[in-house]
Formats: C-alpha cells, structure tokens, sequence
C-alpha cells in the first residue's frame, strides 16, 4: 500500500495513520505468476493521545446552579461521557435518542445544594480515550431567600429624636 519489496516474507512499518491495500504477486523461474491483492487489508490508527480536561462557570453559587462545562481536551476527541456527581443527564441541551452522553460542551442545572465531583472521558473513533475526575468541583449553597425589611417609630419630630428601629427580614436572617 505504500512501498515495495522483492522479499518472500517482508516487515513493513507503516509511518502514517490509514487503511492499506496490499497485493502480493508471486512468481517462479519459469515466468509463471498469480497475484491476489487485499482491499484495506491493513487498518493504522493514529496514536493516543488524548488528554481529558474541562472547564466550568459557574463553579460556585446557590441552587439551583446552572454551569456551562466547556471541553478543553487535547488530542481531537469525538466522542464525550459526563458524570455531573448528582446521578442526572446533562440539562438545557438538545438531547437525541441515545441520551446526552455525547456533547463537548452541555449545560447542567444543579438542583440541590452539595459538593459534586465532575468526571469527563473523552475519546474518539479508533478508541483511544483518557478520563479526568476533579473532586469537590462544584459547590452549590442553598438558594438565597433572604429579603431585608424593616419598620421604625417614631418617623419624624423634634431634636434629639430617639428612634426605635425593628427588623422585619424574612428568610432566617442571622445578622
């Protein structure tokens, strides 16, 4: 496919990725001949080296958090299987028949305040693939209800005025 030998049994080393052809024609002394030639008969896949690696933002904020992971993979992948840390598929992409395992860069809602550790492989058609955890990666808070109110008496009135102030926050404020 991609060279020539006059040997009976040779060694061949492909340098580039592809699908060879091979023909052998064989011959003896007295010009008689067959030859027989083998149709991508040699399959070279590129080496491995694909690197997994992800981004996300947010990283931090209360529930619920939607995160844009963004894949920063080397090595060309194709192909991309997440474990968001909370048992659920990716949220707010379009999604196909066979699932959400196969987008590059999904969105992921957050419902529950907690700590998830985030998992990406990333791989491609030949099968090479690499995996990264990074734990502890997300952290959502309980959401945010808290709204400050307050009430005071008396409003107005003459100099030195002593006034009385009373919180009427709702939400479980502390301080």
């Amino acid at each position: 496919g991609d060279g020539c030998s006059n040997v009976a049994n040779p060694i061949h080393t492909y340098l580039e990725p592809g699908e060879y052809t091979v023909t052998l024609t064989a011959s003896d002394q007295y010009g008689c001949s067959d030859t027989v030639t083998k149709q991508q008969y040699v399959v070279v896949v590129p080496a491995c080296d694909i690197k997994a690696d992800f981004i996300a933002d947010p990283t931090t904020g209360s529930a619920p958090l939607k995160v844009q992971f963004t894949d920063t993979s080397t090595g060309n992948p194709t192909m991309w299987k997440w474990d968001f840390g909370d048992g659920a598929m990716p949220m707010d992409v379009a999604c196909s028949g066979g699932g959400c395992d196969n987008i590059a860069n999904p969105y992921h809602t957050y419902l529950d305040p907690g700590t998830y550790t985030v998992t990406l492989t990333a791989s491609d058609q030949y099968g090479c693939s690499d995996t990264v955890t990074k734990k502890e990666f997300i952290v959502v808070v309980p959401a945010c209800d808290i709204n400050a109110d307050f009430v005071a008496e008396p409003l107005s009135g003459d100099a030195p005025l002593k006034v009385q102030f009373t919180d009427k926050s709702t939400g479980g404020a502390t301080m």
